[in-house]
């Protein structure tokens, strides 16, 4: 992933982020009934997770582009693409262990299926970058 897919996926944390907490900020301030919360971050997981995945289109598309343009030496793209296949790997398991302690602390029902919900398209995403990432390296190698 180039800066430009960082430096855009960072972005959309942090609005992701800067939503929840105004929405746990309403909700402490009881002007959200549990219904409204619960329905306002499926909205917001939803839109996360599409965002997420547009992101790593664009980015893959223009990492595509600007390789074949600067004839990366081969080794180093080779390099570069295991050590993105470990990263995800290891986000994987953060998530993995992630997803199975909000599932063991419990709550309201429907913010941790909603975060579930979210955990696992998050995951899928992950892997299919990384199985996009191993069959290029099959394809090279």
């Amino acid at each position: 992933m180039t800066g430009k897919g960082i430096t855009r996926l960072l972005a959309l944390f942090i609005c992701a982020v800067g939503l929840e907490i105004l929405l746990g900020h309403e909700y402490a301030k009881r002007t959200l009934s549990p219904r409204e919360l619960g329905i306002a971050l499926l909205a917001l997981g939803t839109v996360f997770v599409t965002v997420m995945i547009r992101i790593f289109l664009r980015t893959a598309t223009e990492l595509n582009a600007t390789l074949s343009l600067t004839a990366v030496p081969v080794e180093r793209e080779v390099r570069r693409k295991r050590r993105w296949i470990h990263i995800g790997e290891v986000a994987i398991a953060v998530l993995v262990v992630l997803l199975i302690q909000a599932v063991v602390r419990g709550g309201p029902a429907l913010p941790v299926l909603v975060g579930a919900a979210v955990n696992v398209c998050i995951i899928a995403a992950i892997t299919q970058v990384i199985v996009r990432l191993r069959r290029s390296l099959r394809t090279k190698s």
